[in-house]
């Protein structure tokens, strides 16, 4: 049931186009409080049950903590996306001051995807002027944050920002899948 709601065989397809480009990749599994069926009203709007969700993270997504060996030492990691503007407006509601224009490596491999298909879709292709980067950065508690942190921005702007870590298990919300082992190196390789 939950593979099928997941849509794992087509998720799964999605995930491994990085792995076996690049050596590794990586997957976010996270609780989107705003998916899933309907619990009735709260606070004047329509209340879900909240969903786990998967996110799949390109290699080049995100930077990690170059000191570790193994994704579970990790101190720190930093996600980057790009996100059109609309998308930073409807999320959480602001106009970034000074932000970073630009599409990432994925935006271009899926519109071009998504154009040889004859598909319409997501990956719209749009000029890089339409993108912003937006940077998550986490930090584990550690003598640097001793409660850890979670603070997401665009260019100037702060969107959000978590004075607690939020997972209990101390752990970066990230799973790191390589290729094959790396050579000294945390990232994997690929052949």
């Amino acid at each position: 049931h939950e593979m099928d709601r997941l849509k794992w065989e087509s998720l799964l397809v999605e995930f491994y186009q990085w792995p076996i480009t690049f050596g590794f990749s990586y997957i976010h599994p996270y609780w989107d409080p705003e998916d899933g069926p309907g619990v009735g009203m709260h606070e004047d709007r329509d209340g879900k049950l909240g969903q786990v969700k998967l996110d799949i993270v390109p290699a080049f997504e995100l930077g990690v903590d170059p000191n570790a060996m193994h994704m579970q030492e990790a101190l720190w990691c930093v996600r980057t996306t790009s996100w059109t503007k609309e998308a930073v407006w409807n999320k959480w509601g602001v106009r970034p001051e000074a932000p970073e224009y630009g599409r990432n490596l994925a935006d271009d491999v899926y519109a071009l995807a998504t154009n040889a298909e004859g598909l319409r879709g997501t990956y719209e292709n749009k000029s890089a002027s339409e993108y912003v980067y937006v940077h998550q950065f986490w930090m584990k508690p550690c003598r640097a944050a001793p409660k850890g942190m979670v603070i997401t921005w665009c260019g100037a702007t702060i969107l959000e920002r978590k004075e607690k870590f939020p997972y209990e298990h101390g752990q970066l919300p990230f799973i790191q899948f390589n290729l094959l082992p790396g050579m000294g190196t945390r990232e994997g390789r690929t052949w």
